[in-house]
């Protein structure tokens, strides 16, 4: 067997990385083997803060700067610009450098005496109105080593003064790779043809300033057939809306690409107008195209009722048979109506006719005007529900709905973790601790529909409730109708008190881990029951007395389970009270 001592340095300087910064400072007092690696890994990246013990590491760095690949200076009291330009001579080699100080822009400027000729990226931390006007003419100064490149402002006044503008300056770097632009205004405007005319390697853009891609005034069919730009691999894009014309002209030019994110802000009237023409254009074109990246996203912003939520549950129903999904969905009553939908696909290099994809919806909706309708998740389930194999559904604490979780089972057969959240405050004593009668019209009930068929075969193994209304019934028939549940999760949730002594009979299941997590929900006698009633020579109680000042009466705890259990935890009242149990 290999010895530690006699690992290659290559293989220990991965293990090392791996490990804390204080811990890579232990590890070079090991051995000699040892020292090197963990030196290397050390001083590979040093970041400059408050907290820095500045002179012992100038101090440090006259015989270890030749180590340093990435240089992150920030705000530091003692920091002038001796000992910054100390700093920089004694980290020469350096690769990476940030400045998180507007004057140390300026420092570096003034200073001719280190070349970096190794540089290959530099930025600054600022507000893009107010990035310092030294920041464009350091990066320019280190322009032939330059690769990877941000640009905060586009409209910069320094720009148009000392580099007759944006192209020009960009046309500089010749080893250009990487290059960010956040953002500009209207009145300087960055065509893609142009760019792509002075910066000749970009490999990565992100690019969020809104722009048209290319003049107006050109014929789109033109642009379209533009020469293609083999190099870029990644591109991620702010619209202003949704133009088949600029997905058209991306998907031509740029044959090699591998990630493709765009986010859109999407006005109602263009969305209703061409909704008809982008579905079509989303299944025909987008869809294959996609499943030849390895990454995508497609983020829409609306504001208003629209239909858009909608739109993407048909649009969805396509791609059910060639993807493994997760979805999320954010549903909050507001009188201003809001739809934010992103799509996010990862095509796996072994089959590109099969995606993973994630879903995020943002649905604001008035739910006092559309009382009478129900959770609009509903539909996407019905559309896509076969493919969703992971689920999130929270509600926010003003939506004051219930949800039907036979109906979620029902319509997504495949899925096996399932997460619901309902926000709410915290109350100021335990609800419904009286024998109110239930309804699936109850504000956050969660239950079992009568008139739906068993779920037997489901394959949900998770199950994660928070904030939501439990009663015995709803419990005892997720016990009896699914099988396959191995862990739950009850976290802040509230329980309904038939009598004075409730059982929660969870024992037709086979539950291996259960987590409690409550504070002020819970009845004043509640019995948890994990275990097969007739099987009482596997069974274990568990008692729990439970008593605080705040509590408008003592609460008691008592779990039957057995002892097939694996894990199960109890945190209860307002500073939580952890019970250990060993099974």
């Amino acid at each position: 067997m290999t010895k530690a001592t006699h690992l290659a340095s290559e293989l220990l300087v991965q293990i090392f990385n791996l490990v804390p910064a204080n811990t890579q400072i232990n590890c070079q007092l090991v051995c000699k083997a040892w020292h090197n690696p963990a030196k290397q890994l050390f001083f590979s990246s040093i970041h400059i803060h408050q907290d820095t013990r500045l002179v012992e590491l100038i101090r440090s760095l006259e015989t270890t700067g030749a180590l340093v690949r990435s240089l992150k200076i920030g705000k530091h009291n003692q920091l002038d610009i001796n000992k910054f330009n100390h700093l920089i001579r004694a980290c020469s080699t350096i690769y990476v450098l940030q400045l998180d100080n507007n004057t140390y822009s300026q420092w570096l400027l003034s200073n001719f005496s280190v070349p970096l000729d190794k540089l290959r990226k530099i930025s600054v931390s600022s507000f893009w109105r107010s990035t310092p006007p030294y920041f464009y003419s350091v990066a320019y100064r280190y322009r032939q080593s330059i690769e990877e490149l941000h640009v905060p402002c586009t409209c910069s006044t320094v720009l148009d003064l000392e580099f007759g503008g944006i192209l020009n300056y960009l046309n500089s770097f010749e080893n250009l790779k990487y290059l960010t632009m956040i953002d500009g205004s209207q009145r300087v405007l960055v065509y893609f043809d142009q760019l792509f005319n002075v910066c000749k390697k970009l490999e990565t853009l992100v690019i969020e300033l809104g722009h048209p891609l290319y003049d107006p005034k050109d014929n789109h069919q033109s642009m379209i057939t533009t020469l293609a730009y083999p190099t870029l691999k990644t591109l991620q894009l702010f619209l202003t809306k949704f133009s088949i014309h600029y997905f058209r002209y991306i998907m031509n030019r740029f044959v090699n690409l591998n990630v493709f994110d765009v986010r859109i802000n999407q006005p109602n009237s263009d969305w209703e107008k061409d909704k008809f023409k982008i579905a079509q254009f989303l299944i025909l074109e987008y869809l294959p195209f996609i499943y030849r990246l390895k990454q995508s996203s497609l983020s829409i912003k609306m504001n208003g009722t629209c239909t858009l939520d909608e739109f993407m549950a048909d649009f969805l129903n396509h791609l059910k048979q060639h993807t493994t999904s997760k979805v999320q969905f954010q549903i909050e009553n507001g009188r201003s109506e809001r739809t934010d939908i992103k799509l996010e696909t990862t095509t796996t290099t072994t089959n590109q006719h099969s995606a993973a994809l994630l879903m995020n919806y943002v649905l604001v909706r008035n739910f006092f005007i559309y009382e009478q309708t129900g959770l609009p998740y509903a539909r996407h389930l019905t559309s896509y529900g076969q493919s969703i194999q992971s689920l999130k559904i929270n509600l926010s604490k003003s939506v004051l709905k219930s949800i039907d979780l036979s109906f979620i089972l029902t319509e997504c057969p495949n899925l096996q973790d399932l997460l619901i959240q309902i926000e709410q405050k915290r109350p100021s004593e335990p609800p419904y601790l009286s024998t109110t009668i239930m309804n699936e019209s109850t504000p956050n009930l969660i239950y079992f529909n009568s008139s739906q068929r068993l779920l037997c075969h489901s394959k949900l193994i998770f199950l994660n409730l928070e904030g939501v209304l439990i009663t015995p019934h709803f419990l005892n028939a997720l016990s009896n109708q699914v099988k396959s549940l191995d862990t739950i999760h009850l976290i802040h949730c509230s329980f309904h008190q038939l009598e004075k002594y409730t059982e929660f009979d969870m024992s037709n299941s086979n539950i291996r881990h259960f987590i409690l997590d409550n504070t002020l929900q819970l009845p004043e006698s509640t019995c948890f029951i994990l275990s097969q009633l007739n099987q009482p020579e596997k069974s274990f109680y568990h008692y729990t007395p439970v008593k605080q000042e705040t509590l408008l009466t003592s609460v008691s705890l008592e779990f039957k389970f057995e002892s097939s259990l694996v894990s199960m935890r109890i945190l209860i009242g307002n500073f939580p009270h952890q019970q250990t149990i060993q099974i």
